[in-house]
């Protein structure tokens, strides 16, 4: 009875792997599906074919912040109606390896009849914050056709060009120059108190020169003709205090 039952769980643990094994290829297979799915959902139709027209920008030089119209020609080129249900588009990176700015869905359900062609208006602003630079740019058209069937088409999947806007100030020009003229502010006022400082050096230097008193030592001039002027000049003031 023991060996039996010590068979039964031996067997257990080599059949847990493989069941294992079995649920994690049967989640791959599911996932892959999925994918398939989805993937035949957003396919366009071989029976569209799209144009675009930027009519304020036709070099692709947008300006960012400012509102931009494109322009989308879709044309049905088959047999059944598709109806346009909505068109979206985004700013991504160059190489449209990551996503920097999502725009606006817009609506439309819109039906295109066989031979048709529909002119549709799409409105996108490039975030004005956005460095003045190339970006990708990517605008998407979502349809489906009688039978319900889901398409997607991108109109446009390219680069394009922001610039600056007209009179704006770039965050790195402005404090370039706000730190420049700081510090000619700055030296002004060290040198306004350095030519201060001196001045009134130069002031106290000239009231100390004009006050001073010397004596001068008269007796190297004893025989000379200074002398003899200088016994005629005391002689004239003592005459003229008696006289008084």
């Amino acid at each position: 009875m023991k060996v039996l039952y010590i068979c039964f769980v031996l067997l257990s643990v080599l059949l847990c792997p493989v069941n294992a094994q079995e649920a994690n290829l049967q989640e791959v297979h599911e996932t892959q599906a999925q994918n398939e799915t989805v993937e035949a959902r957003v396919t366009s139709s071989p029976d569209v074919s799209t144009v675009f027209h930027f009519p304020q920008f036709p070099d692709r030089r947008f300006v960012a912040g400012e509102i931009i119209e494109v322009l989308l020609g879709f044309t049905n080129t088959g047999d059944s109606t598709f109806n346009v249900t909505y068109i979206e588009g985004g700013i991504a990176s160059p190489d449209f390896s990551y996503w920097i700015q999502n725009f606006t869905e817009e609506e439309y359900f819109i039906p295109v009849g066989p031979g048709e062609r529909v002119t549709f208006s799409y409105l996108l602003r490039p975030d004005a914050m956005l460095e003045p630079r190339t970006y990708g740019l990517l605008a998407t058209v979502f349809y489906v056709d009688e039978t319900g069937a889901n398409f997607t088409t991108y109109f446009y999947n390219d680069t394009v060009t922001l610039l600056e806007p007209v009179g704006s100030v770039d965050p790195q020009t402005f404090f370039t120059y706000s730190g420049i003229l700081g510090l000619l502010g700055l030296a002004a006022v060290i040198a306004y108190k350095f030519q201060t400082s001196k001045a009134k050096k130069q002031t106290k230097q000239r009231i100390e020169t004009g006050t001073r008193t010397q004596e001068i030592d008269e007796d190297w001039l004893q025989g000379t003709s200074a002398d003899a002027r200088t016994a005629a000049s005391q002689k004239k003031k003592s005459s003229g205090k008696k006289s008084t």
